[in-house]
Order: C-alpha cells, then sequence, then structure tokens
C-alpha cells in the first residue's frame, strides 16, 4: 500500500474539514463516512456482506481479516493523517469567523405529524363543511321565502347548489324519512323547474354524480335501497318528459329551433338512464337475492318508458336491438313478466309498430329536432331503428312471457287498429307514476297482483298475427344485409316451433 495515496486521502479529508468549517457548516458523521467510502472502493463493502452472512463461528475470523486487508490499513492510515494534519495546524487555520464556533443545541423531533401538525398551526388549514340533508331541505324550505342558507361570511347557498357539493349519499339519507324528501326535491328538480333546461341538467348531473357514488366500492352493498330510488327517479323522469315533448312536438309546427336545448336535455337523460341500468343490471347478477320486487318494478317502468313513441325513438337510436330491455326482462318470471305486458299494453304497441314497419306520428319531426346542421339523420333511419327495435322487444316478450300472452297482445293490437286511443295501451300508468315519482315497491306489486294472467296456450289465429312480422321481415329485401335481424326473426320463430313439439 503506497504511503502517497494515504496521505492523499488524508489531504482530501483535511481540506474537506477545512471547507466545512469556513462555510459555517456543522460537520457530520455522515459527511466523513461518506467521503471515506467513496475511496475505499467496493473492497470493504464486500467484506461487510460477508459479516452479514457469516455465523457466529467464522464471524470472529473474518474481522480478523479484515482488519488485516488492504482496504483497513488504507482508511485507518488516512485517518491518522487527518488527525496531526488537524493537531498541527490548528493554531494557523485562517477560519473566516474568529469566534470559536459552537455547536447548534439538536432540534427535538416533531411530536406530530401529517393532519395533527395542521390542525396545530392555526389559520391556514381549515376543513370544508360538510353537507347534510338538514341543510338541504332547510334551504329548499326556505326557497319560497326567497331565503338561502348562509355559511357565515360566505354567499347563500340555494339547495341545488348544496346538493352539487354533496359527497357523502350518507349525510343525505340518516333514515328513510329525511332520504324520501331529499328524493323528492332531485325528482322535481328533474320534472318541475318551469322548463328551465339549465337547472334541470343540473339536477340531472347531481343524479349522476350520486349514482357514482353508490357504484363506487361497496356503495352498492351500503346504499342499495338510494341507489334504487336514484334509478327510479329517471324513469319516472323520462316517462313524464316523454309525455311533454311529445306534446311540444305538436304544438310547435314549424317552430324546431325552440325544441333544440328541450331535446339536447331528454337525450342526456334517456343516455343516463340507460348507464344506470347496465350498472344496476351488473349489480343484480352478481347478488341476485333481495331485489325481486325492485326488479319488477323497474321492469315495468320500462314497458311504459317504451310504450311512448318519444321515448321510444330516442332509446332506438342508441340501441336498435334494445339489448338493455332483453337483460331485465330474464330478471323477471314469465307470470310476472306477462302481468307487466298485460299492464303496461306494450305487446299491443309493439306489435302495431311491427306491421307499420317502425312508422309513427313523431318521426318527422324528431328528425328534425335531431339533425341540426347537417342532414345525417333522416327519416328512414329512424324509423329503420324504431322497426328493428319492436321486432327485438317483441322476440324478447315472446320468449320471456307465458304461452297466453301472445293472445293478449293480439288483443291489445286490434284495439289499436280500431282506432282506440294509445292512452288505453298505457294501461294503469296513473296507478304507476304519481307527481312524486315512481310509486313504492308495494304498490308496484300490488298493481301487478290485480292482473289476471290466463295460463292457456294461445289460439292459433293469435299465433298467426304475432308471427307475421317475423316472416315479413326474413323475406324483405331491406333487411336482407342487415346484421342479427335473421337470426332474431329465426329464434323467434323457433319459439313456437318448440312450443308446437311440447
Amino acid at each position: 500500500m503506497s504511503s502517497r495515496h494515504v496521505e492523499s486521502i488524508g489531504n482530501d479529508l483535511v481540506e474537506f474539514i477545512k471547507l466545512e468549517k469556513s462555510l459555517e457548516v456543522g460537520i457530520s458523521k455522515h459527511d466523513i463516512e461518506q467521503l471515506v467510502e467513496s475511496n475505499m472502493g467496493r473492497e470493504l463493502t464486500a467484506s461487510a456482506h460477508e459479516i452479514n452472512d457469516s455465523n457466529k463461528d467464522i464471524l470472529n475470523e473474518t474481522v480478523s481479516c479484515l482488519s488485516q486487508s488492504s482496504s483497513f490499513q488504507l482508511v485507518h492510515g488516512a485517518i491518522q493523517h487527518c488527525h496531526l494534519s488537524l493537531r498541527d495546524g490548528n493554531d494557523t487555520m485562517d477560519y473566516s469567523n474568529n469566534t470559536p464556533k459552537t455547536s447548534d443545541p439538536p432540534k427535538a423531533a416533531p411530536t406530530s405529524f401529517s393532519l395533527f401538525d395542521m390542525l396545530d398551526q392555526q389559520g391556514t388549514f381549515t376543513m370544508p363543511p360538510r353537507i347534510t340533508a338538514g341543510m338541504i331541505i332547510e334551504a329548499h324550505l326556505s326557497e319560497g321565502a326567497d331565503d338561502h342558507i348562509s355559511d357565515g361570511d360566505c354567499e347563500p347557498k340555494s339547495c341545488l347548489e348544496l346538493l352539487e357539493q354533496a359527497e357523502d349519499i350518507d349525510d343525505l339519507s340518516p333514515d328513510p324519512e329525511t332520504w324520501e324528501q331529499i328524493r323528492l326535491i332531485l325528482f322535481h328538480g328533474l320534472t318541475n323547474n318551469k322548463n328551465i333546461i339549465n337547472i334541470q341538467a343540473r339536477y340531472l348531473q347531481v343524479h349522476t354524480a350520486l349514482l357514482g357514488i353508490c357504484q363506487r366500492g361497496n356503495g352498492g352493498v351500503n346504499n342499495k335501497a338510494q341507489w334504487w330510488d336514484l334509478a327510479q327517479n329517471l324513469v319516472g323522469s323520462v316517462i313524464l318528459l316523454s309525455k311533454v315533448l311529445m306534446n311540444n312536438l305538436e304544438k310547435s309546427g314549424n317552430h324546431i329551433a325552440s325544441m333544440n336545448q328541450c331535446m339536447d336535455f331528454y337525450w342526456d337523460l334517456v343516455k343516463q338512464l340507460l348507464v344506470s341500468l347496465s350498472h344496476l343490471a351488473l349489480d343484480y347478477i352478481s347478488s341476485c337475492v333481495g331485489d325481486e320486487k325492485q326488479i319488477e318494478r323497474m321492469v315495468l317502468g320500462m314497458c311504459f318508458i317504451l310504450v311512448n313513441d318519444c321515448s321510444a325513438i330516442t332509446s332506438a337510436a342508441m340501441d336498435p336491438l334494445a339489448g338493455w330491455f332483453e337483460v331485465w326482462a330474464r330478471f323477471v318470471p314469465p307470470k310476472r313478466m306477462s302481468a307487466i305486458v298485460t299492464c303496461s299494453g306494450l305487446g299491443g304497441v309493439v306489435l302495431q309498430r311491427c306491421y307499420q314497419l317502425g312508422s309513427c306520428a313523431p318521426v318527422e319531426k324528431l328528425v328534425n329536432v335531431l339533425n341540426r346542421d347537417d342532414a345525417s339523420i333522416t327519416a328512414g333511419t329512424v324509423q329503420h331503428a324504431n322497426y328493428l327495435q319492436s321486432l327485438s322487444i317483441l322476440r324478447t316478450l315472446l320468449n320471456q312471457c307465458t304461452p297466453s300472452s301472445v293472445t293478449t297482445m293480439h288483443h291489445q293490437f286490434i284495439d289499436l287498429n280500431k282506432g282506440a286511443s294509445k292512452c288505453i295501451s298505457y294501461g294503469q300508468l296513473s296507478d304507476f307514476l304519481s307527481p312524486n315519482g315512481v310509486v313504492r315497491t308495494e304498490h308496484s306489486f300490488k298493481l301487478l297482483n290485480q292482473v289476471n294472467v290466463e295460463m292457456d296456450d294461445s289460439k292459433q289465429d293469435s299465433i298467426d298475427v304475432v308471427v307475421k312480422p317475423f316472416q315479413d321481415a326474413l323475406t324483405s329485401k331491406e333487411l336482407d344485409e342487415v346484421p342479427y335481424v335473421k337470426w332474431l326473426c329465426n329464434t323467434s320463430l323457433g319459439i313456437f316451433s318448440r312450443s308446437n313439439t311440447e
């Protein structure tokens, strides 16, 4: 081992210490260790690992060998040289400060962390106020007197603003009675805001946010009742606004521009409903217990939505094959599904649309509203989508209902062709939807129990009437190249083939 190498390392240590003193920075043990380690190479590190991996019997031998190694001798000589140089030159070193430097007293370790430190520092951190059901209800009641809740020095907040800031659905539903008041506020916000579309759109965003909270993590388990109520709010809103939109289309004449904003909100509402239905269906598939009455009420609401031409056309534009309806229909037993079809009148309406090839009164005006700046959407396109959806729904009803439902659908179809009002096909809509939204599950359950479902097989003339739309679709040249149409029609005809074989 070269003595020059030892002196070089020692001089490096001296210069390092002088530099630290000139900068009036305390010399830490860690700094010296870093400088020494940078000149030791890898040998000492390897030796240290060897010590850690050794057992007690050979530990002393390993340490003895390490003390005789070149790395140890190098470090030992460098430290001795550094010590002698500092001792001999102590009186001649030129410090920037002639007063002796005393080390700062050690600082006490912090005793608190994170939120506790933030709370200890006054004026630097404040928790935002929690939005509770009581605050929202109070704001809603006071809005009629032009008075809003005031939060200290902040501006008064309206009921809608409080709902938009709510982040915990548990704070909005401390008990069933309080949650029912919140649900009513949300429902009326969607349907009864003096046709102020911007306000209705904000209430729709609140529903979307609260539905997202219910779907997140274990929210579907802890907030199942709130999840269903919010989805039923959307169902009731679509039914009510569909009737309003139909009336507005009839009264608007050529003033289609005034309907654009209304149609935008209605489109978003139907879209959000279909999204919510998909999440609820997935949740029910994974749980499959405890929600049977909720399922029946939801499917009955879907049927009332599909009876209306405006909502049927809108949903057909989003999903021409109505896959969302088929999924939900599979959750209901055949006898209960037959009661739902009888109560809603959906079978006769869908059968009539199939015979009319999807044509209905509001098609032309809806196309004018949907087109806006371009003419990419034609009446033929909308009519075609409505026709495909009607065929798909009819197939679902034949597959999921009892055989006697064919006769029920035939009778409903005859009544419509005789010029009966479409209101007859709504069945018991007034018993299903009140000004406060969709009725509770107990009421819808009793409503379906009142429907008399016959279990006898359908007559041949009824079967012929129901089968004919699928036979016509198979021979139609326009539908020859449309995907799934042949499969849809063949599987529908196969339902009757199986029943005749059995």
